[in-house]
């Protein structure tokens, strides 16, 4: 069946592409867990432990928001196969097939996007500001010392998850352009129609060929990370000078590790 072959024009790139945002992401959350095992030891000192339930609880549900990061990962590298699979059927097959390929692609964009809308990282800060609130009053008696480290720790916290917030959006923006790339090939007003050329179909294979090794350890590493949100660190580990407490627990050297492993797999793959 013969073919009429519409040039596709990409726009111009707006954001990240996910081969870096799925190396950002997994070490921006590393970070928080960090700065959230500080925040943690805080809160004990200065309230002790009647607070411990209420973070417990609070670490338990932030595991439970992430691990939907790591599907929505997961759910990237489907839609790499299906990128595959369209380059090896742009010559092999019929336009039905074709047109079938391009359909579970705009399929696995719409549910990743609707994927990121529900994800809501911000939603993690205003938890731990309830907690903290409920336990110490509000507004803090910044006078105190412990009170003040303890907000200073919770705002580091809150830093980190904000960056993966921003990571969220740009990863909004680009599952946007995917959706608007298959938009543009299927939306054809004659049938037989492929808005694509070949030379666009292999750069199209090559770019998602590229983010798959990142993909894979990034959906390995949030699954480690989520592993870890929830062991709490202990308040015997703490040291004098309170910046290298992130250092010093077994948690971090678990990171140190899972980065390495993580960037090996990321150099393996690409």
């Amino acid at each position: 069946m013969s073919r009429e072959l519409v040039v596709y024009r990409a726009p111009p790139s707006r954001t990240k592409d996910i081969g870096l945002i799925s190396s950002q992401l997994p070490q921006e959350m590393a970070k928080a867990v960090r700065r959230l095992d500080v925040a943690h030891l805080e809160l004990l000192k200065a309230e002790g432990s009647s607070c411990a339930p209420a973070i417990t609880r609070f670490r338990s549900k932030l595991r439970e928001d992430w691990k939907a990061l790591a599907s929505i990962f997961q759910e990237c590298r489907h839609f790499a196969t299906d990128v595959q699979t369209l380059y090896r059927y742009f010559r092999e097959t019929s336009y039905d097939e074709f047109r079938e390929v391009l359909q579970e692609m705009m399929c696995t964009s719409e549910k990743v996007l609707e994927m990121l809308r529900g994800a809501k990282p911000l939603d993690a800060c205003s938890a731990l500001e309830m907690i903290a609130s409920r336990y110490l009053g509000d507004p803090y008696e910044e006078s105190e010392v412990e009170v003040y480290a303890l907000r200073e720790a919770q705002e580091r916290f809150e830093s980190a998850i904000r960056r993966i917030d921003r990571l969220c959006d740009a990863m909004e923006v680009f599952w946007r352009d995917q959706l608007a790339l298959i938009y543009r090939i299927i939306d054809t007003r004659e049938a037989n129609q492929i808005g694509l050329t070949f030379n666009e179909a292999v750069d199209l294979a090559n770019k998602w060929a590229s983010y798959d090794g990142r993909i894979m350890a990034a959906v390995s590493t949030i699954h480690h990370i989520c592993d870890m949100v929830v062991v709490e660190p202990h308040v015997e580990s703490r040291v004098a000078d309170r910046t290298d407490w992130s250092q010093q627990t077994a948690k971090d050297l678990f990171y140190q590790y899972v980065g390495n492993v993580y960037r090996k797999c990321s150099k393996n793959w690409e």
